[in-house]
Parts: C-alpha cells; sequence; structure tokens
C-alpha cells in the first residue's frame, strides 16, 4: 500500500513538473487506453530517480529536442538530442512525460545519457509500455558537471 501511494504522489509530481516545463512536444498516433479494475486509468512509471531529487544536477531543459514521440503497437519510443553548451562534460538526466490534450500524465520514462563533451551534442531515446491514443511527449532534463 505504501508503494501504491508513493507511485500515486511520484505520478502527480511528474505532472505538474512536465506541465509546468513543456515548451517542446510533437503530435503521436493513436491506440487503446489501460485502465484498472474499478475503471480508472493507470500512469506508466519508469523512473529510477525522482525528478529534482539527483544531487549536482540543474534545470537544462533548453539542452534537448524532440527527434520522435511515436506509438507503434503497445510501445512509446521518445528520441531526441542534447546539445551540451557548458565548457565541461556533463550527464544528463531525460524525464518524457507522455500526456494528453488536456496535461494528463499518462506515461513517464527517465532516461540517462552518460557523457557529453562540451560544446558538442548526443542521441538518446527510450521506450515506454504503453497503449493509449492522442498522446504527446514533453520533457524535463536535468544536467550535472562530470569531473576528473
Amino acid at each position: 500500500m505504501v508503494r501504491y501511494h508513493r507511485l500515486t504522489a511520484l505520478a502527480a509530481a511528474c505532472l505538474l513538473v512536465f506541465t509546468a516545463c513543456n515548451q517542446d512536444t510533437t503530435d503521436p498516433d493513436a491506440s487503446a487506453s489501460t485502465t484498472t479494475e474499478a475503471g480508472r486509468r493507470e500512469t506508466v512509471i519508469s523512473v529510477v530517480i525522482e525528478p529534482g531529487t539527483g544531487e549536482g544536477f540543474v534545470g537544462a531543459r533548453s539542452d534537448a529536442s524532440i527527434n520522435t514521440c511515436e506509438r507503434q503497437a503497445d510501445q512509446w519510443t521518445v528520441a531526441g538530442t542534447v546539445r551540451n553548451p557548458t565548457e565541461q562534460p556533463v550527464s544528463y538526466r531525460i524525464y518524457a512525460s507522455l500526456v494528453d490534450t488536456a496535461g494528463d500524465s499518462y506515461g513517464v520514462l527517465q532516461i540517462d545519457v552518460e557523457r557529453v563533451e562540451p560544446s558538442t551534442a548526443a542521441d538518446w531515446s527510450g521506450t515506454l509500455d504503453l497503449n493509449e491514443p492522442d498522446l504527446r511527449c514533453v520533457l524535463r532534463v536535468e544536467r550535472t558537471p562530470i569531473t576528473g
């Protein structure tokens, strides 16, 4: 029961963060919905570290772009590029949220990019098992310097 409440709180927090940070979106294809026994839709969460909790990470939304946000069968693929504007190597933590037109979150996916050298770009991608129609991708992006 505690795990359910933590996941519900995480989903709510992610929804607020992703809605507030939304700048780039794309329009995906359609599919069918996932619901609980009570008829309420479930949010699919694939996150190891909650957004905003990584020590040394700062917001870096402007470093990232979305190149792909599409559904095939029961899976969404999200892909893009991060560009390191700093003068030192950094790592990125990207949270891709799949939301509907009302801003309701249907899924959250964490994608880590381990090392991007100064003034260079790196591609990133991830998949999330989710069979839901008419969603768009919203990013929250964090970066931290790599020392050593």
